[in-house]
């Protein structure tokens, strides 16, 4: 009977631990807050990883892979098949975009 009390215990114990959740990951803190706590969290190799426009997975953290040079942030990004569309901030873009698409 004690052998099974214990067993239960530990995994409670064990659940309770994979449950919690780090401060970056919580909506209720500042944006701020939560960039710098996951920051703090990444090694030196992880925050280069994070730099390049296509980006591996940290497991550890939860970040999945991403291929940032997907954002489309200064007009049209092409991704494989997929073409998107950003901002346009002024007309001449905009003209010039809709002539590229």
């Amino acid at each position: 009977m004690k052998k099974y009390t214990l067993f239960i215990a530990a995994v409670f114990v064990t659940v309770s631990l994979w449950a919690q959740q780090y401060p970056y990951q919580n909506p209720k803190l500042s944006s701020e807050e939560r960039a710098k706590d996951l920051i703090s969290r990444l090694t030196l190799e992880e925050k280069a990883i994070l730099m390049c426009d296509i980006s591996d997975a940290i497991p550890r953290l939860g970040i999945k892979k991403f291929n940032w040079w997907s954002e489309a942030l200064h007009g049209l990004a092409n991704n494989g098949n997929v073409t998107a569309v950003g901002c346009i901030f002024n007309g001449i873009i905009d003209k010039l975009s809709k002539n590229m698409v």
